[in-house]
């Protein structure tokens, strides 16, 4: 959960990524970014998980503590 997501910024494209896996970032709402993927994520052994990160510009990602 986050606050204050914004993506009015000029040349501004939300991203997002589970693991390594790049995806659409679509801003709902200032506390909310839902995160879309295309290819499929890893599999991962029983206990393990993979990061969860948002960028505004799609490359510079936010440090995370999530996962998924």
């Amino acid at each position: 959960m986050g606050e204050n997501f914004r993506d009015d910024f000029e040349n501004s494209r939300v991203g997002c990524r589970i693991g390594n896996t790049l995806g659409q970032a679509m801003l709902v709402d200032d506390t909310t970014i839902r995160c879309t993927l295309v290819n499929k994520i890893p599999l991962v052994d029983e206990g393990q998980s993979l990061l969860v990160s948002v960028a505004l510009n799609s490359y510079s990602w936010a440090t995370s503590e999530f996962s998924f």
